[in-house]
């Protein structure tokens, strides 16, 4: 079976949340470059492989808040271990309606 590296849950129900949309970002020049994107299983489970350097990550899925990282540091090849909780949307418009993963970067964008 693969490895997990990192699975989405929920923060209330402490569930796997599937359909989650998971975004790596790598950090260069202090500016976040995308560099992976993938959407989680029924598991909530996501992977991915990693070369070293600095990375930011985010998280989203309709009907729950967003989620932004703060600086991750990958070891060339790292395996990331990361449970991401999102919270149940405060207000009918989620913020993955139009979602700002990083101020003045529309990750939704071409």
């Amino acid at each position: 079976t693969p490895r997990t590296y990192g699975v989405v849950w929920d923060d209330t129900t402490d569930k796997p949340l599937d359909r989650a949309i998971v975004r790596f970002f790598k950090v260069i020049n202090s500016q976040p470059v995308l560099v992976a994107t993938t959407v989680t299983g029924s598991d909530g489970a996501f992977m991915f492989l990693f070369e070293a350097g600095q990375y930011r990550c985010s998280a989203i899925r309709i009907g729950y808040e967003s989620y932004t990282s703060g600086d991750l540091t990958f070891k060339n090849k790292s395996l990331p271990n990361l449970n991401i909780r999102l919270e149940p949307a405060k207000s009918e418009k989620t913020s993955s309606e139009s979602p700002k993963v990083f101020e003045g970067i529309d990750i939704n964008s071409k």
